[in-house]
């Protein structure tokens, strides 16, 4: 729990590097299909990261910050 913020700032930094690819793609003329195939193979790889981070999120934020129903009796 000592890094959670800097889990935070990585799923943002992901989040914004996957939206900057995603405009680049779709600016991008048809002209540049090599481009475009291989933007694609970085938008996947970078929302399978995203995913992950906030996989990795999910149990850091239940630790802590616990709800009623996951506190000690």
């Amino acid at each position: 729990m000592r890094h959670r913020i800097s889990l935070y700032e990585a799923t943002v930094m992901q989040t914004i590097g996957l939206l900057g690819e995603i405009l680049i793609w779709l600016g991008l003329p048809p002209v540049y299909s090599v481009l475009q195939a291989s933007l694609l193979r970085f938008i996947a790889f970078d929302s399978a990261g995203l995913v992950l981070l906030l996989l990795a999120i999910w149990p850091v934020h239940r630790a802590t910050f616990p709800g009623p129903a996951h506190k000690a009796l």
